[in-house]
């Protein structure tokens, strides 16, 4: 080959060993950012099992005891009056909360739900610009490989 066909070979390996290393690099800097959205993910989730376990789990156990000792009133003022409990209203003073409790857990169920199918999703994404990044530094290599190859031909054929 003469000098010329060399440098425009070594030239364009090392063009695409640039490129390729630029890909490998923004592939990388995909994968930091969806693992950085995993773990606000995740911290999300982690979020909302406390706010459940702080709150709603409490109010749930508060309620319990509420509807028990509102029963046990509403029977002793029947058992006292020689009525039915019933006829009192009592039981229904808290017969929402429990309701209202269920739907809150339901929604912070549906929240956990949508957080872990957008983490399997990312996983899925981080996965694909991991392999990606693998598959470009490795192209980039075998670039810089040819290009060290073609430059030393180059300084072959200068010494001739």
């Amino acid at each position: 080959m003469n000098r010329r066909s060399l440098q425009t070979e070594r030239d364009y390996y090392r063009q695409q060993a640039a490129a390729h290393s630029r890909a490998a690099d923004d592939a990388n800097r995909l994968a930091g950012q969806l693992s950085d959205s995993i773990n606000v993910a995740n911290a999300k989730i982690a979020a909302v099992n406390d706010y459940l376990s702080r709150f709603v789990d409490r109010l749930d156990s508060a309620d319990t005891d509420l509807t028990n000792a509102l029963s046990r009133v509403a029977s002793s003022v029947g058992a006292g009056l020689n009525e039915s409990a019933s006829d009192f209203g009592v039981k229904d003073l808290n017969s929402g909360n429990s309701a209202l409790l269920a739907n809150v857990r339901g929604n912070c169920d549906a929240i956990i739900d949508r957080l872990n199918r957008d983490i399997a999703s990312l996983q899925s994404q981080l996965s694909a610009a991991q392999q990606r990044a693998s598959e470009e530094s490795v192209t980039s290599y075998n670039f810089s490989v040819s290009e060290n190859q073609a430059q030393h031909d180059l300084d072959a054929a200068e010494l001739t």
